[in-house]
């Protein structure tokens, strides 16, 4: 169906830019694009900073489509992640940064639904409503029940064109069209706003036609494109020249197989994703757990002297295959970093930022519900471009004589830095909840770990540590 868009209404460049347009005409340009030297977002107008709203409240998201929208989670309701200690060994819980990189760019972003299933055609999508009800079908319906706000439709699908030929190239898209138009607006049926990311892009060579795949790619972009713009509260966002080129190929950088954004792409995902929130919701500021930190001196006010220069007191900094140097704590753009420079010994190095949580594990009692974000800054020392970083936070609860939960933001995707380049990460645990009282509890704790494949320079800091209790065990606001 199509209709014609109501005014006023935010448009969205190629470049990030929102466009503010009323009567048919574009009347204020806004530009909100995410500054990767500092995370911040920046809001723009005429070449000046402008005052704009800000948003402090928590923007409910969720993802729907193939193996770019899924976040980790094999059950779709990833709002609060309970579970019971397993017998022995562990149970991990992560939301995948390659998949979801929101936070940084929009720290009020809150996940409530994980909609992404991968390997999944369009039409393997939509049947989803019609399989048995079950926590891991991931229907349609099952998301909109989680009452997002908005959803990150990735459900072009790259997967509808693994097969393609210049035969069927025809058909092919105007089945895929058709189909992804009807996921479209089945998530409207309930009011939400669709943020629509078409195919990211496609460099692989493993298609029976990779040339033809790429035609198929255009041509849909291009249809879904259209689509949104004459359709209400859907929102496509156009990745050429920023994470693919104009020919459909993922540029240099933005995708380690090929099919999927990784490291640096996932952050151009992330800006542009923000860009349209800021224009929907206000800009987002704050942290995104308000309430009392429970973590002891997050300001990193008391240091100790260490061989290899200052650590504030409540971090333990370890290293594997590499030598630490000129640890500090420092003042990084504004924000208070605990800084520490990496020096590789061997490949398959990582530094640990290990955060003492033993005042908060002490006042556990059983079925407490937990956040914790941290944020997270890299930066390339040497004289080569590192291609090969990764990293994660975690937060562990052990039990006694038992097993071990962590509740993780990972990343699996290579952050590729120049010499001299930064990159600053939020990472951000989903609300979780401890079934078991202090009492019960072995050791737990709160870390970051970066690591590099190979033998580069690279510092890494932490700020603003947070872990926070929360007040039920569903979040709403």
């Amino acid at each position: 169906m199509s209709m014609a868009k109501q005014t006023p209404q935010f448009l969205m460049g190629a470049d990030g830019s929102l466009g503010y347009e009323s009567g048919g005409q574009q009347v204020n340009l806004v530009s909100a694009k995410t500054n990767r030297a500092t995370g911040k977002i920046e809001l723009y107008s005429g070449g000046l900073v402008i005052e704009s709203p800000v948003s402090i409240s928590p923007v409910r998201v969720a993802t729907f489509g193939d193996s770019t929208a899924n976040t980790g989670s094999s059950t779709h309701d990833v709002q609060n992640i309970v579970s019971a200690f397993p017998g022995s060994s562990y149970t991990q819980f992560a939301t995948s940064l390659t998949s979801y990189s929101l936070p940084t760019c929009y720290p009020k972003a809150y996940l409530v639904a994980n909609g992404g299933i991968s390997g999944q055609t369009t039409t393997q999508m939509l049947d989803r409503d019609s399989a048995a009800t079950s926590s891991t079908r991931k229907a349609i319906k099952d998301i909109l029940d989680l009452r997002p706000d908005v959803i990150l439709l990735r459900g072009g699908s790259i997967n509808d064109l693994a097969t393609v030929t210049s035969a069927t190239l025809a058909a092919t898209v105007s089945a895929t069209y058709g189909r992804h138009v009807q996921i479209i607006e089945r998530l409207r049926n309930s009011g939400v706003f669709v943020i629509d990311s078409g195919v990211f892009g496609y460099s692989a060579v493993t298609y029976p036609e990779p040339e033809t795949t790429r035609t198929a790619l255009q041509q849909l972009n291009a249809l879904y494109e259209a689509y949104a713009n004459s359709t209400p509260g859907v929102y496509f966002v156009n990745y050429d020249n920023i994470l693919r080129g104009t020919d459909g190929n993922f540029l240099s950088g933005m995708s380690g197989d090929g099919v999927h954004p990784e490291g640096n792409g996932s952050l151009i995902v992330a800006a542009q994703e923000a860009a349209v929130l800021t224009g929907l919701f206000g800009p987002s500021y704050g942290p995104r757990y308000g309430g009392a930190n429970l973590v002891t001196d997050p300001l990193m006010v008391t240091t100790t002297g260490q061989g290899y220069g200052t650590a504030w007191s409540q971090l333990t900094i370890s290293a594997t295959n590499a030598t630490r140097q000129n640890a500090a704590v420092s003042v990084i753009d504004e924000r208070i970093y605990q800084v520490c420079e990496v020096v590789p010994t061997a490949g398959s190095n990582l530094i640990q930022f290990i955060i003492n949580t033993d005042a908060i594990h002490t006042a556990i009692a059983a079925n407490d519900v937990y956040g914790a974000e941290i944020d997270v800054y890299i930066k390339n020392i040497d004289t080569a471009t590192i291609d090969t970083l990764s990293l994660y936070s975690r937060f562990k609860l052990a039990k006694t004589a038992a097993g071990t939960l962590y509740f993780e933001a990972n990343t699996s995707g290579n952050y590729v830095l120049a010499p001299g380049e930064v990159v600053k990460i939020k990472l951000i645990t989903n609300p979780f909840t401890c079934q078991e009282a202090a009492a019960a509890l072995g050791s737990s704790y709160f870390s970051v770990v970066v690591s590099e494949t190979g033998t580069l320079k690279y510092k890494v800091g932490i700020s603003a540590p947070r872990i926070v209790k929360l007040g039920q065990p569903v979040l709403s606001t």
